[in-house]
């Protein structure tokens, strides 16, 4: 009788919360004519949405072109919003960046995040995506 609770229990857990983003996904964005850069955002669930994660991240040394032809590298931080279709398995996902801010030469400069389109999550742990000329792949840690 021991064996059938502890059997039970962990399938009652999996049941419950459905399909789920939550956790730190890393990987990277292949910009063909900028070059491939790390990607990193941590996604929790959104407390007032079904199916919805938001977090935040980082995409590090990437170009920003800051005037004229000086091109500064810098890490671009951003808020992230994700929701699933809510179903098990391979589903399409809507991503939208927020927030994007870059400290250069000891500001703090803000801007608009570039359009994500084509989100796609395995349903486990890889999800993809294109964003204004790049690709990008990241996998949930852990």
């Amino acid at each position: 009788m021991r064996m059938l609770s502890i059997l039970v229990v962990p399938l009652f857990l999996v049941g419950c919360g459905g399909p789920s983003l939550v956790g730190t996904w890393s990987g990277e964005l292949d910009c063909d004519e900028s070059g491939d850069f790390e990607i990193e955002f941590t996604l929790a669930e959104h407390e007032g949405k079904d199916n919805t994660f938001t977090g935040d991240g980082e995409i590090q040394d990437i170009p920003l072109c800051v005037s004229g032809e000086e091109t500064v590298y810098c890490d671009l931080s951003f808020e992230i919003e994700a929701e699933s279709e809510g179903t098990d398995g391979e589903q399409d996902l809507e991503i939208d960046l927020d927030d994007c801010e870059a400290e250069i030469d000891g500001e703090t400069v803000e801007g608009d995040c570039a359009d994500v389109d084509d989100g796609e999550w395995d349903g486990a742990d890889t999800i993809t995506f294109e964003a204004v000329g790049c690709d990008g792949e990241v996998e949930r840690e852990g």
